[in-house]
């Protein structure tokens, strides 16, 4: 095997810095701020905060439609010449989508609130607000990213993360903290940052929009809701275990079990990161023939390996660091966190491998693999809910080992299908 040359590696750990560092901390904001809340609020109301990120995350791919991957597949093709016209489409679909989100939300408000066992409705209109506001941002910087403009794209990053921690450490320190004041102030960050990006990141005019291109729309829509599909799938997959623990326990074994996650949920993020220098230099490097050459072989090996070398650290540290980062009444989740480690590793290498899917355009393979997981991962959940939280753990490890393999056996079979 040929040594990568070095001009290579620099400009890929250039991209990683810029690009990866800021993203990084941008996935990493969650754990830096949890310390500060989970000091303030009850156990019980943290749990409540854990399901918002539950809704949070499965609203926002239905109102951003996952736009920002067709940026990254198509900005060196057909975005180049008429950007702005497919980003007043991309926002104003999303914006669509979110009157109708709300709406429903809002006739159902009552049965949904008794069904999750909420203290108010308002937990729901949160997430779904900051989910339109944080799709327009995503978008934002899929753009940035793939016009290689990598200051911008650290300033965007770089000033949500300053500007939520700032408010949740003032909540703090003025003793003002609860948990309706820290979705209120997620939202006006969001939403302030999302009409700014508008304006002078993406330059559009907020006239312009609701002006839809049939032929264009056609287009995204028909590369997009195959995504949506897969990423609502993949939420449900990755939720549904604190779904089943909120209904079968309570808001405290739901708050240890998403607190254990969420400080696990570094191995996930350094993943992320490699992935988001690594899919558009992917997509770019197959656009002319979809052929896996052989630099796109050692990268992967080389970016497999650092996943590896990072997971062990992460897991000899890990209880150390725990132990000073949460209050006692979270200690239980010592007894199953490494199942969260192993489930990153894997996690990390299906992101790095899922591109190379969407280069063969067999996007629709993304929901069939998610909803054989997510129906194993439910039934599995439902089975060993009688042995506890730790269970649900470990089920979520051998979940995301069963998604993995699938989507390789998928890529292998259609990537022969394409060459021969």
């Amino acid at each position: 095997m040929s040594i990568i040359p070095k001009t290579n590696v620099i400009k890929a750990l250039q991209n990683l810095s810029g690009y990866g560092i800021s993203h990084f901390i941008t996935i990493l904001q969650p754990i830096i701020i949890t310390p500060l809340i989970t000091r303030k609020l009850a156990i019980d109301e943290f749990g409540t905060y854990s399901l918002y990120y539950v809704l949070f995350g499965f609203f926002l791919p239905i109102i951003s439609l996952n736009f920002s991957s067709f940026v990254y597949k198509e900005f060196h093709n057909e975005l180049k010449g008429q950007l702005k016209k497919y980003l007043n489409i991309f926002i104003s679909i999303s914006l669509i989508s979110f009157i109708i989100v709300f709406s429903i939300s809002f006739v159902f408000k009552d049965f949904i609130e008794k069904k999750l066992e909420l203290p108010s409705i308002s937990i729901v209109y949160y997430a779904i607000f900051c989910s339109v506001f944080l799709s327009i941002i995503n978008l934002s910087k899929s753009v940035l990213q793939s016009q290689n403009q990598i200051r911008k794209f650290v300033l965007i990053n770089l000033s949500l993360v300053v500007s939520i921690t700032l408010m949740v450490t003032l909540l703090y320190y003025f003793d003002i903290m609860n948990l309706n004041r820290i979705l209120i102030g997620f939202a006006i960050i969001y939403g302030v940052g999302s009409l700014i990006i508008i304006h002078y990141i993406l330059k559009l005019s907020l006239l312009s929009l609701f002006v839809l291109n049939k032929k264009i729309t056609r287009r995204v829509l028909k590369f997009c809701l195959p995504l949506v599909l897969y990423t609502m799938t993949a939420m449900i997959f990755i939720m549904s275990d604190r779904l089943i623990i909120n209904h079968y326990f309570s808001k405290t074994s739901l708050a240890v079990y998403s607190a254990t996650f969420q400080l696990a949920f570094g191995v996930s993020a350094f993943g992320t990161v490699l992935q988001l220098a690594w899919s558009p230099w992917v997509f770019k490097q197959m656009a002319s023939n979809n052929i896996i050459n052989s630099n796109i072989k050692k990268y992967g090996i080389v970016a497999i390996i650092s996943i590896i070398i990072y997971s062990i650290l992460y897991l000899v540290f890990y209880p150390i660091v725990f132990r000073w980062y949460y209050p006692v009444q979270y200690l239980d989740g010592l007894d199953f966190f490494y199942w969260f480690i192993f489930a990153g590793v894997i996690q990390s290498i299906y992101w790095l491998i899922n591109p190379f899917l969407l280069v063969l355009e067999k996007n629709m393979y993304f929901f069939y693999i998610t909803l054989f997981s997510s129906i194993f991962s439910i039934s599995f959940n439902i089975y060993f809910i009688d042995y506890g939280i730790k269970f649900l753990a470990f089920v979520y490890f051998c979940s995301w080992l069963v998604q993995l393999i699938a989507l390789i056996f998928v890529i292998k079979y259609w990537y022969n299908r394409t060459i021969k």
